[in-house]
């Protein structure tokens, strides 16, 4: 499965930097640095699960951390 985030800049900031975990329920199972705001990976869900997907942004030295607002 391909996963992307997209992490936007607040009030014209600057572009965020660093890394996005992504989680199924609890448990980070990938996680890849941002490039422009972005990241895109292919990853593979563990079988036989039904939890949610989100992505976790860790922050950088100008934003805080920040889960997911909306998942597909």
């Amino acid at each position: 499965m391909r996963l992307r985030a997209v992490v936007s800049a607040s009030d014209g900031g600057p572009m965020p930097t660093g890394k996005v975990n992504f989680l199924h329920g609890w448990n980070v199972f990938v996680g890849s640095a941002l490039v422009n705001g972005a990241v895109t990976i292919e990853a593979k869900v563990p079988e036989g699960k039904k939890l949610p997907l989100n992505a976790l942004y860790l922050g950088d030295s100008n934003y805080s951390s920040t889960t997911s607002v909306a998942s597909r």
